[in-house]
């Protein structure tokens, strides 16, 4: 659907975007998507089952294994360590 709305191939898209950005658009998203988490976490109180469902993450499994892999941290464990207040 990108591609589409800026008029490029999705081949083409995905190799640009990966030689400006080193990394692929899905990549990038699951970045932001993991940020957003992360933000949430550190502000607020919503269940983490319910932040992964909420930021298009399969479940709240699925939020651990990209929040560790990206951020070295448990969801859990990172809220714990910026309480709010």
């Amino acid at each position: 659907g990108l591609a589409t709305q800026v008029g490029l191939h999705p081949s083409h898209l995905g190799r640009a975007f990966r030689a400006r950005h080193g990394v692929t658009v899905g990549e990038y998203v699951r970045q932001l998507r993991v940020a957003e988490a992360a933000r949430r976490l550190a502000h607020g109180d919503t269940p983490i089952a319910e932040l992964a469902t909420e930021l298009g993450f399969a479940d709240q499994s699925h939020l651990t294994r990209a929040f560790r892999q990206r951020l070295g941290w448990t969801p859990a464990a990172f809220r714990a360590a910026h309480p709010r207040g």
